[in-house]
């Protein structure tokens, strides 16, 4: 899976920093109806992420990663479909969530 530290320092630092932004509910890829759409199963039903989902979504996330700024972030997850676009929300937000339990734990 993508790890923080296969980016070059200037990558690492944005990778950073949207981790972050995120761990305080600040998502500042992804609009609240894109993620609504991303998560939603049906009406009232949240879809977790599958092992395979994560793994076909990985390209895309280092893509997304490697691209130079917000805006060209935006606008690369705005050019896919809608099912690449689902396994890269959820993904990502796998990834912070797990980036929150890793701080939780190193702080007991």
């Amino acid at each position: 899976m993508i790890e923080v530290g296969q980016f070059n320092r200037d990558q690492r630092q944005q990778v950073e920093y949207l981790l972050k932004q995120s761990q305080q509910g600040h998502h500042v890829l992804f609009g609240n109806e894109l993620v609504r759409r991303a998560f939603a199963a049906t009406p009232g039903q949240v879809r977790p992420v599958a092992e395979a989902e994560a793994y076909a979504a990985e390209p895309h996330i280092e893509r997304l990663m490697n691209e130079p700024s917000l805006e060209r972030k935006r606008a690369y997850i705005e050019g896919l479909d809608e099912e690449s676009l689902g396994m890269v929300v959820r993904t990502y937000f796998n990834i912070v969530e797990n980036s929150i339990y890793e701080l939780s734990e190193a702080k007991h």
